[in-house]
């Protein structure tokens, strides 16, 4: 049976002009660390005006197990006399701390309801994953609480919360989902929620055998599942709803009585659910051209915030549907330019550089912060750019082999301070240090955009691509905005064949061998003896003890601000006796032994051999990096979509049974596996 899709228009109750009771529950993990002070501010600047002068609020705050309490509860903000007390308890608990947890704070606002009677809503905002708790007891929290309160909305702030348990919990509740990518976001639908009108008979749908519902309002909607009598519950201001039954394409959009835009929320609640082509498909049957076009390359969550963003912006009457004429003959491109293929081709060549002096350049730090210690003595070494623009080659793109990430290894020159000394160094040394940039981070556009300084031709390519570009000039900067393009395209979100796969790994593994051969045959520098040359034993030994070397400054460092751990989709390849690559050594002591050779120890006999009659190992090196990178990006593509695009390989019938045994002419055959997780980070 086909999907198949009616919105029916509902007959909404009266609403009744009664006090509410506001519920902020917040997260204060660790995570949290860079955007509780700015949502500490904001509620001390708008808590006068932030609810309905008849309404109260209360605010909830939580991080680990055990970690939560009440803010304050139950105030109305329109009598206060003095906000200091208040304020103060903002400032003392809305601090960043420990892990994230959410049953324990869903459980203290059911009983909070209670205490409080009357309307109750909830804002629930959390970036992370719980890490606490098992989904049926979380599940279970939200159940209880489901009932208790008029309206819950969940906050998904940023782009690394668990958003498949984020929609669970709504749905278990009956609740919306609001997509914030930052505090702006979220402060703009805090306080439009803190004023939404919410109160009256809640509508009741009996025998619904759809596996949820989608019921819209004027202003969101909610995503709830039927109890096990077939009964949804919808908000009182509920205008429609989105009956999905059946499985696979959808064949039709039955508007009964409903407003055509209201559609479009059944598009979100699709996205917001993983149903990306059926969101497509719903999208191609509305036939609005700019909707279409921005749902159909979604893969990654900033996709999804703006195609829902988008789509909702239609229902909520902000934005009106079909401005262009309605289509209604709207296909995918499959092809579409975007992130990762970009990159691959300001990679490509050598000449286009990375501008990261430029005033576009901002970048979001990851994972958890490092700071330089201080010594016994009291002093830390500090390391200044010199003058000018930092420029960076864009040719040191490296994409990951596990995780979708793409980051850029820059080397930044400077200078770094130094103590007082009797060695004759005056205030500071020349060095420099190496710092990596992750532009995408598991799929998320890590760098909004990209200043760069391009040559003539890949302008021409990126032009014809239709990228967004100010005018040619040589040695000038600009800036390419990455949002405006998908990260993938609907092409790379089918990735062939597993067997295909293990083909390119294996063709790779072969190549790093022959890499590694040549490296062992060309002569390299001695590294390590020329700061002692340069400064003497003690001197070098004093720069070392500082962090300078040779190879740059890298000095002792402490830990600094803690990340929360967020969990992300890993794709790992596995060979059976290709895991490493063996000392050019061993293939010689094998030999002499007469000890059978290895697989590994195969491959490089094998390489050795085809070397013997090559004299110009620097030119032969230079084309097998290059051919390894051509391979890795066709096996970043690949990787990218199976992970963003959440597709098998068309030969793996079955997700947990995912090995192949391939005759790579290596005596025996080899046992190839991908395994697929999420891995906290």
């Amino acid at each position: 049976m086909k999907l198949t899709i009616t919105q029916i228009a509902a007959k909404s109750t009266p609403m009744v002009d009664a006090p509410t009771n506001r519920i902020i529950a917040v997260d204060c993990s660790g995570s949290m660390y860079s955007e509780l002070p700015k949502l500490r501010q904001h509620l001390k600047n708008k808590l006068p005006t932030m609810v309905q002068p008849q309404d109260t609020l209360s605010i909830v705050w939580f991080s680990s197990r055990g970690q939560y309490g009440v803010l304050f509860e139950g105030v109305k903000i329109d009598t206060l006399q003095d906000l200091s007390k208040i304020n103060s308890a903002i400032d003392r608990f809305l601090v960043p701390t420990g892990l994230t947890g959410f049953k324990e704070p869903l459980e203290e606002v059911l009983e909070m309801s209670k205490r409080l009677g009357g309307d109750c809503t909830l804002s629930f905002m959390t970036d992370g994953f719980d890490n606490q708790w098992s989904k049926p007891q979380i599940m279970k929290a939200c159940a209880d609480l489901g009932d208790k309160m008029s309206a819950i909305t969940f906050v998904e702030y940023g782009y690394y919360a668990d958003h498949s348990m984020i929609v669970d919990m709504a749905e278990e509740v009956g609740g919306s989902v609001v997509l914030s990518e930052n505090f702006s976001k979220y402060s703009e639908e805090l306080d439009a929620s803190m004023k939404a009108s919410v109160s009256g008979k809640k509508i009741k749908l009996t025998k619904i055998t759809a596996p949820f519902v989608i019921g819209n309002t004027p202003d969101t909607f909610v995503i709830a599942k039927p109890d096990a009598v077939g009964t949804v519950t919808l908000p009182a201001n509920t205008r429609s709803y989105s009956i999905l039954e059946g499985t696979g394409s959808v064949d039709n959009l039955n508007v009964d009585g409903a407003d055509m835009a209201d559609a479009a929320y059944a598009v979100s609640a699709l996205i917001l659910r993983g149903q990306g082509d059926a969101a497509m498909e719903i999208a191609a049957l509305i036939g609005d051209e700019p909707l279409y076009k921005q749902v159909e390359n979604s893969f990654s969550k900033q996709d999804f915030a703006i195609s829902v963003a988008l789509a909702n912006s239609y229902a909520a009457g902000k934005r009106k549907l079909f401005e262009a004429g309605r289509k209604t003959n709207l296909i995918p491109d499959p092809g579409a330019y975007n992130v990762l293929t970009l990159l691959m081709d300001l990679s490509a060549t050598e000449g286009n550089t990375l501008n990261l002096s430029h005033p576009d350049f901002e970048y979001n730090s990851i994972g958890d912060s490092r700071v330089t210690a201080v010594d016994d003595n009291g002093f830390k070494p500090v390391f200044t750019d010199n003058p000018g623009d930092v420029m960076a080659d864009i040719m040191s793109l490296s994409f990951n082999e596990d995780r979708p990430n793409v980051s850029i290894l820059v080397k930044r020159d400077g200078v770094v301070t130094v103590p007082e000394n009797d060695l004759g160094f005056k205030g500071s040394v020349d060095s420099f240090v190496w710092r990596n940039y992750a532009i995408v981070k598991d799929g998320i556009v890590n760098m909004k955009k990209l200043p760069v300084v391009l040559t003539k031709k890949t302008y021409d390519h990126l032009a014809a691509q239709g990228v967004a570009l100010e005018p040619f000039k040589v040695n000038k900067t600009m800036v390419i905005d990455l949002v405006g393009l998908p990260i993938i395209n609907r092409n790379m979100a089918q990735p062939g064949t597993a067997r295909e796969l293990f083909d390119m790994y294996f063709d790779v593994y072969v190549l790093k061998t022959k890499q590694k051969v040549l490296g062992s045959l060309i002569e390299k520098p001695a590294f390590g003896k020329g700061f002692t040359e340069k400064y003497g034993a003690e001197g070098a030994a004093f720069l070392k003890n500082l962090g300078i070397s040779e190879g740059g400054f890298s000095p002792k460092t402490v830990k600094g601000e803690t990340i929360d751990a967020y969990v992300s989709k890993v794709l790992e390849v596995k060979m059976a006796g290709l895991s490493t690559i063996p000392k050019v050594a061993d293939v010689a002591e094998a030999l002499k032994k007469g000890k059978p050779l290895t697989p590994s120890l195969k491959i490089m006999s094998d390489v050795i051999d085809a070397l013997a009659g090559v004299t110009d190992y620097e030119s032969v090196l230079k084309g097998t990096k290059i051919e390894i990178k051509t391979l890795m990006n066709e096996i970043v593509k690949v990787k990218f979509g199976i992970i963003l695009g959440k597709k098998m390989p068309s030969d793996v019938t079955n997700p947990e049974e995912t090995s192949q045994e391939i005759d790579f002419g290596l005596g025996k055959l080899t046992k190839c596996s991908f395994i697929l997780a999420d891995k906290e980070i």
